[in-house]
């Protein structure tokens, strides 16, 4: 009898297993047939669907921020301020430590505090109030204008007067003016203002796209207008924000990206409209004023207002309507995005995809049959085990124990598993010990300002456990007025990305759990996990820091005060011993003439020598005040080259015969602040003049050009300065010849030091004491180097 292979269960098995899979697929690959039609026409609506919808948050994206800036605009306080004091005669000046002005937009709050470091108008008068706000706002404006280009124009007016332009800043070719006060218009009749005249309209709203005009001419391109009415604490409007942007420039902007193949339109309801194709490319825009203006495409389907509508073309594409702006409120403006493509395009994706689902149907199909075979258990052991240590260490953030003899693929995902989870709950330990030991309080908050987690250094400075802020909105520690612009920080942070330095140019406090208000240094950053935006707050209490500055800021006024003080004193020293000099030196010569005929040769030099003491004097205490003052005194400068100083210097210079004062020629090629660097230059080379002991000798001004500094050399070939002299001969009144020899008040070295000192450079001399002297001047060339006020 033959031997009949046995057939083991397991082979069995796969073998139904195998069987049942190929009937099931062969059942569903027939129902998938029929079926496939609509499954193609469903996944092309979808692709249709999905990437018109892309593209009209795109441009929608682009829209919100030119509407969000007008939100911006509108909660500074100085725009709201000078509306406010343009309605209200009796407005208080805006001089006051504190002042309180309503009316504010209305999305802002009931009221705007203002600190110290708010603009002061310069009067007590409305009128000159208003003329500080508006210097204010214009600045505002001007700096957000430099920071938006796509925009073409900022206004800010007032419904008195007919709506009044109070503040208006310009981008002409790319140059930013803020327009005179003369030439501000009434605005009163332009199209985009009827909403509010007409209707009230009280909400932020996009104009219909117009020509640009100023004084009733068209000056500009077609322009978009977004419009953010103004009102006060009882809801009455009192002005506006406008915000111009030429309306191709604005569109284009979006930049596109659009699948090939595909054709988008963005159409106004007037049927002005650019396209979109390929990478980021677009088309000018159609304005339907234009001569050669022709209307969109399928422009009969744009005038049913079905948003969110599929449209056959009649040709061979396939057209989406989405909006943009609808119709609300009964303002003019809408956009509508329509996204045509051709049929191919389209369904070639969707066909991909089911030819990839019938192949991934199979392959998992194929492998469910083989993985059949073996049991489902002892293959799934060590996932098992490692679950249930996963679920008893959950709690505890404890490393997870697993370990397993096996040596197979089960085996080794779950040992794989295993060591990702010790390496996240390592690295989740090491973020918990760097928070909690943080010396600055840290809070997390979600984008609705609520509470997350917080710190314990946080807990310490306010003064609250984690348990009671947690779930709380995080304004439960700031003060009314901070938690009222709290909002303006974290979206300005959204939008750019950027950590944000709150209150960088004014104080911020916090409110403890006491009631006690803490000074505060915070900066906000902004990040995007588990789902949505978060934004962590970096807390330091500056207490310390308000009182080092407050310790430094009374020190600076005690030195100014000293500083004053010398200056009066050199003064009055100086003028009141000059006085009895003088008064000498005319004694002496009347002496003089008086008893000429009975003056013998001794008297007539006793005579000679008073007058000269005198008249050094003079000199002595002249030189003392002007030493006095270096430093003190703002000294203006103005750039010369090399050969202006040179020229200079030499006209100032007195050379005596057989002497030589010689220039290097790369010291005609600098360029280099004339004060005090001429002061300095006319010191030393004056010096090296007088002390010569020859008749005849030589001066060098010689210079080493480097890219931070210029070092000049100033040489000359007379005695030379001893060693024990060099540093002493920069102290005021020192000469080292006596002053009958050299008439000198000794001051011309120390004039040199003390400018050198405030400038940054500095000087040494280079000399054996025997013959010729070097003076080594390092000069910085950075933009501080001139003597300016201490």
């Amino acid at each position: 009898m033959p031997h009949r292979r046995r057939v083991t269960l397991r082979t069995r098995i796969a073998l139904v297993v195998l069987l049942s899979t190929g009937l099931a697929l062969t059942i569903f690959s027939a129902y998938g047939y029929f079926h496939s039609l609509e499954t193609v026409k469903t996944a092309t609506r979808e692709r249709m669907k999905r990437a018109g919808d892309i593209y009209a948050q795109r441009i929608d994206s682009v829209l919100y921020m030119m509407e969000l800036d007008t939100g911006i605009l509108a909660s500074v306080p100085q725009a709201v301020g000078l509306a406010g004091l343009t309605q209200t005669a009796n407005a208080p000046a805006p001089d006051q430590t504190e002042t309180t002005v309503t009316p504010p937009t209305a999305t802002q709050p009931s009221a705007v505090r203002f600190s110290d470091e708010q603009p002061k108008a310069p009067g007590a008068s409305a009128a000159r109030s208003t003329e500080g706000w508006t210097e204010s706002v214009s600045d505002i404006f001007l700096k957000f204008l430099g920071t938006r280009p796509k925009y073409s124009q900022v206004r800010l007016l007032v419904k008195e007067g007919n709506w009044k332009e109070l503040v208006r800043v310009n981008r002409i070719d790319e140059e930013l003016i803020v327009v005179p006060a003369g030439e501000l218009q009434i605005k009163g009749n332009e199209p985009y203002l009827q909403p509010i005249k007409e209707r009230g309209v009280s909400e932020v709203y996009f104009s219909e796209v117009t020509y640009n005009r100023e004084n009733g001419r068209v000056v500009g391109p077609p322009t978009i207008r977004v419009v953010r009415p103004l009102q006060d604490s009882d809801g009455d409007i009192f002005g506006a924000i406008v915000i111009n942007a030429d309306a191709e420039t604005l569109l284009q902007s979006a930049e596109l990206s659009v699948a090939p193949g595909f054709q988008v339109y963005a159409v106004s309801n007037n049927f002005d409209y650019i396209s979109y194709h390929g990478e980021a490319q677009s088309s000018p825009l159609a304005f339907h004023q234009d001569p050669d203006w022709q209307p969109p495409p399928y422009s009969d389907r744009l005038t049913s207002n079905d948003e969110g509508a599929f449209f056959e073309t009649g040709s061979n594409d396939m057209g989406y309507l989405s909006a943009v702006l609808g119709q609300q409120n009964a303002t003019p403006f809408r956009l509508n995005i329509l996204t045509v493509a051709p049929h191919e395009i389209l369904i070639a994706p969707a066909f991909q995809e089911l030819r990839t689902t019938a192949g991934l149907s199979m392959l998992l199909a194929a492998m469910a049959a083989l993985a059949a075979s073996f049991p489902a258990s002892r293959l799934l052991s060590p996932l098992t085990r490692l679950n249930h240590e996963i679920r008893s260490k959950i709690q505890s953030a404890e490393p997870v124990d697993f370990e397993t003899s096996r040596n197979d693929e089960v085996s080794d995902l779950a040992l794989s598993f295993s060591e990702m989870i010790n390496t996240r709950i390592e690295e989740a330990n090491r973020l918990d010990a760097i928070l909690n030991g943080a010396a600055d309080g840290i809070i997390t908050i979600d984008a609705d300002g609520t509470v997350e987690d917080m710190n314990p250094a946080a807990e310490e400075l306010f003064g609250y456990t984690a348990q009671e802020v947690v779930g709380q909105n995080v304004t439960m520690l700031m003060p009314t007025a901070d938690a009222n612009i709290h909002h303006l920080h974290v979206a300005r942070s959204l939008l750019t990305g950027h950590p944000k330095q709150m209150a960088k140019n004014r104080e911020i406090f916090g409110v403890r759990k006491d009631g006690s208000q803490i000074p505060l240094g915070i900066a906000v950053s902004h990040a995007v996990y588990s789902g949505g935006s978060r934004y962590i707050g970096m807390i330091r209490d500056i207490s310390p820091q308000k009182a080092a500055d407050e310790k430094v800021n009374s020190l600076i006024s005690a030195l100014k005060r000293s500083n004053a003080e010398l200056d009066q004193f050199a003064y009055v020293a100086s003028h009141d011993l000059k006085a009895p000099l003088r008064v000498i030196n005319n004694a002496a010569s009347w002496l003089a003439e008086d008893l000429a005929p009975h003056l013998t040769e001794d008297t007539q030099e006793s005579l000679d020598l008073l007058q000269n003491r005198a008249t050094r004097m003079e000199r002595l205490l002249d030189d003392l005040l002007q030493h006095s003052r270096i430093g003190r005194e703002k000294a203006s400068s103005t750039s010369v080259t090399g050969a202006e100083l040179r020229e200079e210097l030499t006209d100032l210079l007195d050379i005596p015969e057989g002497l030589t004062v010689q220039f290097c020629d790369a010291f005609d090629q600098i360029k280099v602040q004339r004060l005090p660097l001429q002061i300095v230059l006319l010191n030393l080379i004056s010096n090296a003049i007088r002390h010569h002991d020859k008749s005849d000798g030589h001066v060098w001004i010689d210079l080493t050009h480097r890219p931070e500094e210029i070092e000049f050399r100033v040489a000359d070939d007379g005695p030379g300065i001893p060693q024990e002299y060099q540093e002493k001969v920069f102290e005021i009144f020192q000469t080292l010849k006596p002053r009958d020899e050299v008439e000198t008040s000794g001051m011309g070295l120390a004039f040199v030091k003390k400018h050198a000192g405030l400038v940054g450079a500095t000087i040494k001399i280079d000399s054996d004491g025997k013959s010729g002297t070097t003076f080594i001047l390092h000069w910085p060339t950075g933009p501080d180097t001139t003597s300016l006020e201490n």
